[in-house]
C-alpha cells in the first residue's frame, strides 16, 4: 500500500487536495449515522485544524473524532494496527 501511495501520479494527490477541502457536515449532518473522524496531527493536506472545524458543525449526537500523534495523511499506511483498533472499537461501540 505504502509503495502504491508513493508511487501516485502528481495530478492525484492534487485532486486530493482540492477535494479535501470541501465541506461535507450537511451531508454527514441529514444521515444521523454514527460518523468517525479521523486525523493525523501532522497531515499536510487536510490540516487537522480544518478536520476540527469541520468535526464541530457536526451533529453531538453521532460524532466521534481520533486524532493520531505522529500521522500524516496516510495513517492505512503509517500505522494500520492502530487505524484497525481505532476503526474496531468505534464499530463495537456505535453498531
Amino acid at each position: 500500500l505504502w509503495t502504491d501511495i508513493q508511487n501516485n501520479p502528481s495530478e492525484r494527490t492534487l485532486g486530493q487536495q482540492i477535494c479535501a477541502f470541501q465541506d461535507r457536515t450537511a451531508f454527514l449532518n441529514s444521515t444521523e449515522i454514527p460518523t468517525l473522524v479521523i486525523s493525523g496531527d501532522c497531515d499536510s493536506v487536510v490540516p487537522v485544524g480544518l478536520t476540527l472545524k469541520m468535526f464541530h458543525k457536526l451533529s453531538r449526537k453521532v460524532r466521534s473524532l481520533h486524532v493520531m500523534c505522529g500521522v500524516e495523511h496516510y495513517p492505512n499506511a503509517e500505522v494500520p494496527e492502530e487505524l484497525s483498533r481505532v476503526i474496531d472499537q468505534f464499530l463495537t461501540r456505535n453498531y
